[in-house]
Order: structure tokens, then sequence, then C-alpha cells
């Protein structure tokens, strides 16, 4: 059997969860008309207003940060890895075992946010393909993406503390400790 695995991304503000796309589609079946050509899926989570929002003002970062809001899901197709990886961005490969496995994958799927007929709503899109769909839980200074990340990662059974988890770098030196494995080519 092969160990799954999957990618940890920190671009030095926000950090990204990377899975295989068929694996999530499989969980969220309303995702099926979206990167229908992508074989691998970057996840974020963040504040409805001004995560994915071509127009970021100051304003819509402080409230984000200081009244509790909406969140989305964010979410990037690539193909090719680390070739789509953006170079300035720290990226590592997490093998897990299948418990833990499942686990992750439950956490993530869980935030997407569905109607009474199960399906999900987008919220925005940017030229770039990145997609943000309407997702649950209270975005704040005191829970960030990276807070966020840190809480799926610790469900994956990773050593996390995520209530401390207010920067990328921290969140990453987790994932160091955990042997996951830097990807340089």
């Amino acid at each position: 059997m092969t160990v799954p695995y999957f990618y940890f991304t920190n671009n030095g503000l926000h950090t990204h969860l990377v899975f295989p796309t068929q694996q999530i589609k499989d969980l969220v079946p309303s995702l099926k008309p979206y990167f229908l050509d992508t074989t691998w899926l970057q996840i974020g989570w963040g504040d409805y207003q001004y995560y994915g929002n071509p127009e970021q003002t100051n304003w819509m970062g402080a409230k984000a940060l200081f009244l509790p809001t909406a969140a989305v899901i964010g979410m990037l197709g690539i193909n090719t890895i680390p070739e789509d990886i953006p170079k300035n961005t720290a990226f590592y490969k997490i093998s897990l075992d299948t418990m833990h496995w499942n686990a992750i994958l439950g956490f993530i799927c869980a935030h997407f946010k569905t109607d009474a007929a199960n399906q999900i709503a987008m919220i925005r899109a940017k030229p770039t393909g990145e997609m943000f769909f309407a997702a649950h839980g209270t975005y704040s200074i005191f829970n960030t993406c990276n807070h966020w990340t840190a809480k799926a990662l610790a469900t994956a059974g990773l050593s996390m503390k995520p209530s401390r988890s207010f920067s990328p770098n921290y969140v990453e030196k987790s994932v160091i400790a955990h042997n996951g494995k830097m990807v340089t080519e």
C-alpha cells in the first residue's frame, strides 16, 4: 500500500495545504464541476471579504483581523509539482498513515459550507483560476489562515499548538519538526 502524502506551503504570509484533486472531490461531490483538468488543489482558508478579493484595502484587512467575520476556502488547481509552486514559497511533503490522512481530509472538507441541497457556493474567482467558496468558521486575529492550517495539521497527528500559530513560520517549524521534507526540485 502506498503511503498517502500531501504538501504544505508557506509564502511568508499565508499557509496552504495541497491535496490530490480527486480525493477532495470524492468527499465534496459538489466540487466536481470545478478544477476539471487539475491534479492537485492548493487549499487555504481566510476572511470572507478580504481573502482573494482583487481590491484588498487596509480597512478590509483591519476589519478581518479585529472584527470576527465569515470565512471562505480558497482553492487553486495545480498540475505539476513543484514547477507550479512559486519559487519564493517554502514547500514541504508530508507523509501520513491512512487514519491521519482520512482525519485531515475530513477536517478540510467539513469546512465547506453547503446549502440544503448539499451544494457549495462559489463566492469569487480570480483570473489565476483560484476560486473561493463559502466556509464554516469565523475569521479573526485569533483564528487566521495559519491557525486553520495548524488545526488541520494537528488533526493529521502533527504536534502543533494551533492557538500559537499566528505566524506562518511557526506553522512551518512544526512541519519541519514532523519531518516534513522540503521539496526543492
